[in-house]
């Protein structure tokens, strides 16, 4: 009777170690690419599961599995999740520092977890319970069996094998290395797995289990500074360019300035039927075609921190406002405005913890924050209702002012309920467009929403005579998050609206009623903006500490970059994962050249970190 029921034991564990088995692979091969490199996490994951079923027995291994095999749905699914918001995939420290933003906006965060993404859990779920009730009921009385000592240490024993794949590997990562030499450092393979710089191409390249092998190295790794890092931070910045000046140099001295963040926008939204104030502003203000906001791991934080600071926050994934909001910062917008005798004030309509805005925008050079409690309303205002408090504080009065607002209305959900949508605009958008879906309707009414507070703005501050002495520097802080609109979207179909290269684009629009608007071609982003609101008002600055060019200088041919994208010039697009060059405007560009600038760029990106990691502005070569 021992020898049958010992036989069962061994039955039933191997069913379950194979079920296992094939749930890990098939989850995996759902999820993630394979490559040379993910084959052997795959196997040391494996071997890893075996060793977990065999080494605690029957009565414990389920519940060690549940957990285990948790975890790994858990990440795959999450990353899913995270590329069908955000359009990039997520790293520990970005989960880390944004847990509590996306707690917050739950009900944003689930609209993108499908029905789809629990059927993992729950088949996990089956197996694990189905596997224990099978143990006891064929085993009944014996329950209480333990694992031998000689089983433990057969399964133990796999840790042997395990090794020798890590080793593969490493042999591996050794011939990628091997491959490079110190003249093509930053165009070769080895430099694009050894820094992920672009992590969705890192995971379709390498998979999942890599990405996330090499992602929890970075993360639990230490920064460790040997001090010659503050003298390349030194070297690299007085090779700065200086300072330069465009045509339009001082159009807007002593002009105030109304920096409006719009939440998700995108050029989409200009219409002329629903959106007619920012039609307006996009037609007869300044605006420069092919400007456009990456979205990056902080999501909008990262944005304002670029727009204040002119300083790429590429940390491995850290939140800058969480990790960095102590360090200095010589050269800021609301610093450079106060020391013209402006007087800075940021607002938002929501709370001030949110993205550690009260901590970190006194350390942008913010001498007031407005959240929505500061303006005496709740939490998740609409734009609308924000612009009618801020219309009489402005139009009122008669120092010289800048103000940066921070928009809300046009954050996600995407849908009839949520915020900033009214009955109203919803009955005009549908009068207009009567095939167009929810979510994209939804966009829409937010914008108009937006719209209608500019508008009443405005109208007030003209009935005041203080239009025509502020200027409007409008762009959005990301694309629109979880809904498509791209060239083969529906959106098209629906609206018959033709898509054009810019649809997408957050756009970029210094408005003013007194001044003649243009449009001005140049790839670039929020980096820029620092740089070309400097030239426009007549502002210097120290340029060795900021990382932005002015867009209005004829002589910068621009530059865009995104964590997920081809980095973009006015005259060709390259690709620093391969090495890639396409020109724009001609075939006979210089490619030594450009293989030059681009990797300043890339070096200057690690400068960047270097600089927020060491606080080099504001510590001493002691770090004091």
């Amino acid at each position: 009777m021992k020898r049958i029921k010992t036989i069962r034991y061994f039955l039933i564990e191997i069913t379950f170690t194979l079920a296992m088995l094939v749930y890990i692979t098939k989850l995996h091969g759902i999820y993630s690419p394979s490559s040379e490199f993910e084959v052997e996490f795959l196997k040391m994951l494996c071997l890893l599961t075996i060793i977990l079923i065999w080494a605690f027995g029957p009565m414990l291994n389920r519940f060690v599995m549940l957990i285990f095999g948790g975890l790994y749905t858990f990440y795959l699914v999450s990353q899913d999740v995270y590329k069908r918001a955000f359009q990039q995939y997520y790293h520990f420290s970005t989960a880390k520092d944004l847990i509590g933003e996306v707690w917050g906006e739950k009900a944003s965060a689930f609209e993108f977890i499908k029905f789809n993404d629990l059927i993992p859990f729950f088949i996990l779920l089956a197996l694990c319970i189905i596997f224990f009730i099978a143990y006891l009921l064929l085993q009944r009385k014996c329950i209480s069996l333990k694992v031998s000592i000689p089983l433990k240490l057969v399964a133990l024993l796999l840790i042997i094998p395990m090794m020798g794949c890590y080793r593969n590997y490493e042999r591996k990562v050794d011939y990628l290395k091997s491959e490079t030499d110190q003249f093509t450092l930053y165009q070769s393979e080895f430099y694009s797995f050894d820094m992920m710089q672009n992590v969705n191409e890192f995971v379709e390249k390498y998979g999942f289990l890599t990405y996330a092998f090499r992602d929890g190295q970075k993360y639990l790794s230490k920064n460790v500074f040997d001090g010659s890092e503050r003298k390349e931070i030194a070297a690299f910045l007085a090779e700065q360019p200086q300072q330069t000046y465009s045509e339009y140099h001082g159009l807007f001295e002593g002009k105030n300035a109304f920096f409006i963040q719009a939440e998700s926008f995108i050029n989409v939204a200009v219409d002329p039927d629903l959106t007619p104030t920012l039609y307006r502003m996009f037609n007869d203000g300044i605006v420069i075609d092919g400007f456009n906001t990456p979205l990056l791991a902080g999501s909008t934080s990262d944005t304002e921190f670029m727009a204040n600071t002119s300083v790429i926050p590429v940390t491995m994934g850290k939140s800058v406002c969480y990790n960095f909001y102590e360090d200095t910062f010589p050269v800021t917008l609301p610093g450079t405005f106060a020391n013209y005798g402006f007087n800075p004030i940021v607002y938002h309509n929501n709370y001030g913890e949110y993205y550690n805005r009260t901590k970190f925008m006194p350390t942008l050079g913010y001498k007031t924050f407005f959240d929505c409690t500061g303006m005496g309303k709740e939490d998740q205002t609409t734009d609308s209702e924000l612009l009618e408090e801020m219309k009489w504080i402005y139009s009122g009065t008669s120092n010289p002012y800048m103000a940066y607002w921070i928009t809300y209305s046009g954050h996600q959900p995407y849908t009839k309920d949520s915020v900033g949508v009214t009955d109203e605009e919803w009955a005009m958008i549908y009068d207009k467009y009567p095939n167009i879906s929810e979510e994209y309707a939804s966009f829409f009414a937010k914008n108009m929403d937006l719209d209608r507070g500019l508008a009443s703005f405005m109208e007030t501050m003209e009935e005041n005579g203080k239009l025509d002495d502020v200027v409007f520097i409008f762009y959005g802080d990301h694309i629109a998050k979880g809904i498509d609109y791209t060239a083969g979207s529906d959106f098209y179909e629906q609206t018959g609206i033709t898509y054009k290269e810019d649809s997408e684009f957050t756009g970029l629009v210094f408005y003013n009623t007194a001044t003649e608007g243009f449009h001005y071609y140049k790839k670039g982003t929020v980096l820029d903006l620092l740089p070309t609101v400097c030239d426009l008002w007549n502002f210097e600055y120290d340029t060795k500490s900021v990382f932005g060019r002015n867009l209005l200088d004829d002589s910068y041919r621009g530059f865009y970059f995104s964590e997920f994208g081809n980095w973009i010039t006015n005259d060709y697009e390259y690709n620093p994962s391969t090495g890639e060059i396409i020109p724009l405007v001609s075939d006979s560009l210089d490619n030594e050249k450009i293989t030059q600038e681009m990797q300043r760029r890339i070096k200057e990106r690690e400068i960047c970190n270097q600089i927020l990691e060491l606080d080099y502005f504001g510590s001493d070569e002691n770090g004091n």
